[in-house]
């Protein structure tokens, strides 16, 4: 797999907040009001794995460094931030590549041209194409 270039990665991650449009009404529930209770579910589960894992629930006090545990913590999660977006734009690219293929086959559809279909154009546009910057 080829690397994409740092600057150009960065400039796409940085470009992700302001392709943002105004927030609207959502169809889903409100994030305040199940927060809460969800993060009241994680905590409780972290601490339940946390005691199995080291026979104790997190206190303060330890003898560890919070502040460097929290630093270690927050690195890992903008790095699984940065895997999620590109990972996105990966599959962004897929859905394209799928349109195009559905495009294709209903182009012919309506031609009736259904027995002319090359298989390999056909092929390449439904599951053909790599993820962006993937050397075959």
């Amino acid at each position: 797999m080829r690397e994409d270039k740092p600057d150009e990665l960065i400039n796409k991650l940085l470009a992700l907040g302001e392709q943002q449009p105004p927030s609207q009404p959502g169809s889903g529930p409100e994030i305040a009001t199940i927060t809460p209770a969800l993060f009241a579910k994680w905590t409780r589960a972290r601490a339940e794995k946390g005691e199995a894992k080291y026979g104790l629930k997190l206190q303060a006090g330890n003898g560890r460094n919070p502040l460097a545990d929290a630093t270690q913590e927050l690195v890992d999660a903008v790095q699984y931030t940065i895997q999620a977006a590109i990972e996105r734009e990966w599959m962004e690219h897929r859905i394209k590549q799928l349109e195009v293929g559905v495009i294709f086959v209903l182009n012919n559809a309506e031609t009736k041209n259904l027995s002319m279909l090359n298989r390999d154009a056909l092929t390449e546009a439904l599951i053909g194409g790599d993820r962006p910057g993937e050397v075959k």
